[in-house]
């Protein structure tokens, strides 16, 4: 929740596989991550199609999003999205590793860059 970093230090803020394991506060990590950022943040999520098939959200300790959460979550930390690509098990697996057939949202992909 807080990135110990001058404001607007890196050029690019890359974030995979983070941002869905901060249940309480992840807005804030988001901020602090364009706060710290002079032009780009690049960044998964985990999607809700994904995860809540497989596992209960209640009990969860993961923070799943859909795609409207993540564009609401990019505005408020100041980051206009330029790409958003959704991942697919089709894009992350084999055939054969999963069912193939499957067309489960896994992730959601996303470069967005800081408002001037």
């Amino acid at each position: 929740r807080y990135l110990p970093f001058r404001d607007n230090v890196f050029d690019k803020v890359i974030s995979f596989e983070t941002i869905s394991l901060i249940v309480d506060g992840y807005e804030k990590v988001c901020e602090e991550i364009s706060r710290i950022t002079k032009k780009y943040v690049i960044f998964t999520a985990l999607h809700k199609e994904y995860f809540y098939v497989f596992h209960d959200r209640k009990k969860s300790h993961i923070v799943a999003s859909d795609e409207e959460e993540i564009k609401l979550l990019c505005k408020r930390a100041g980051l206009s999205i330029e790409f958003m690509k959704i991942l697919t098990t089709r894009d992350t697996y084999k055939e054969g590793t999963v069912p193939y057939d499957m067309n489960i949202k896994d992730a959601i992909y996303v470069v967005a860059r800081k408002f001037k």
